[in-house]
């Protein structure tokens, strides 16, 4: 083996605290130093609360603001900027550009042909909210790119059927998780200071604050079992656009007492292991990284019945699934596992089963690693169309 080291940039859009970059994280943290150089390019200037973590470890992280929060794609481009991060990929002289997240597959992937970096992949990593112009660029950029990374089955199928590109074009990479960090062993049995008695029983949620994840279902599920389960309460872990509006209905379901918003956390795990019960109530997702971090921590899952999530979770068998938009079939379930102690012991420990076999942190990166020796060994004109 060469003592080069691949170079990677990583242009990613920005480094709060989504379920993309908590995973760019996690590749960081275990990626093989010795074979790879990363360095990461930030291309927003706000609420990156991650970038110390990256810097602990060792990483540069260099922000160029190519997006201003406050005008919309694209007017929101600042096209000095992509010039300067086109020069800095030509300067670092990189294998492979990366880019993650749909602003940043988009701008990232023009500086590096204005670069001249031949080795372009973009992670893919949801199946809808994509706007029309926005489908446009990634046909149109798909056709430019080495290799095109998708987070699971649905969104590689999402994806082929507009682009029209050629299944070879496309890698699947499940998203994994640190199963060490999401772990009951690590965490212990710590308290939510929320105000919630040693006795409650409790029904989590993890999530952007977003019309995505329906909260609203969630809440009116939560109405409905506040007759049948007196002692339950429900936390709600995120931040974002809905939150006011969500706290008004849970004012107007007169259930504001139990239910508990918490705001963005970086304790995810340590909040998770006070859960009885996960529950996810999104309409649409790319993968579900909150469902394997749940599993992961031995907590019964009950999720939507989404693509994606099917690739995951086996109802009956690690997870129970129901039908988008559908608060009393989620309120019924959850009753369900309420009075059932043993088939939620059955779910949390093929949960974790599940996640160690196929959603780990070390299949993830291997795959990683992987795809970047392949694609840093291509040819670096003739595969890109």
């Amino acid at each position: 083996m060469t003592d080069h080291k691949i170079r990677v940039a990583v242009v990613i859009t920005g480094l709060g605290l989504g379920g993309m970059e908590t995973r760019q994280l996690t590749v960081a943290k275990y990626i093989d130093k010795q074979r790879f150089h990363l360095d990461f390019f930030c291309l927003y200037d706000e609420d990156n609360i991650l970038i110390p973590e990256f810097e602990k470890l060792g990483f540069n992280v260099i922000v160029v603001k190519v997006f201003d929060h406050s005008r919309p794609f694209p007017l929101s481009i600042n096209y000095f900027a992509v010039l300067k991060l086109a020069h800095l990929l030509k300067k670092g002289k990189y294998d492979i550009v990366h880019t993650q997240l749909p602003y940043a597959n988009t701008v990232g992937r023009i500086a590096a042909i204005m670069a001249g970096n031949n080795s372009r992949i973009a992670t893919i990593c949801n199946i809808e909210g994509r706007s029309l112009l926005q489908q446009l660029w990634d046909k149109l950029l798909g056709k430019k790119s080495r290799k095109i990374m998708c987070i699971s089955d649905a969104v590689l199928e999402y994806d082929m059927s507009f682009t029209k590109l050629p299944k070879s074009r496309y890698v699947k990479i499940y998203n994994g998780i640190d199963i060490d960090r999401f772990s009951r062993k690590r965490v212990g049995s710590p308290k939510i200071d929320a105000g919630i008695s040693d006795n409650a029983f409790v029904i989590g949620s993890v999530g952007r604050l977003h019309k995505q994840k329906d909260f609203k279902t969630l809440l009116r599920a939560f109405k409905i079992l506040q007759e049948k389960i007196p002692n339950a309460f429900l936390v709600i872990v995120g931040d974002g656009p809905e939150y006011a509006n969500l706290k008004r209905l849970s004012n107007a379901l007169n259930i504001s007492d139990k239910v508990k918003f918490l705001g963005a956390r970086v304790d995810v795990p340590d909040i998770m292991s006070c859960f009885d019960i996960f529950v996810l109530s999104a309409v649409y997702e790319g993968f579900g990284n909150v469902v394997i971090e749940a599993m992961s921590m031995e907590i019964p899952v009950i999720s939507t019945n989404l693509p994606p999530i099917r690739e995951i979770i086996t109802t009956g068998e690690n997870g129970i699934l129901v039908p988008t938009g559908k608060p009393d079939e989620i309120s019924r379930e959850i009753e369900r596992l309420y009075n059932d102690e043993n088939l939620r012991k059955n779910l949390s420990a093929n949960g974790r089963m599940t996640v160690e076999n196929k959603f780990s942190q070390y299949i993830m990166v291997k795959n990683i690693e992987n795809m970047y020796e392949e694609n840093s060994k291509a040819s670096p004109d003739n595969s890109i169309r």
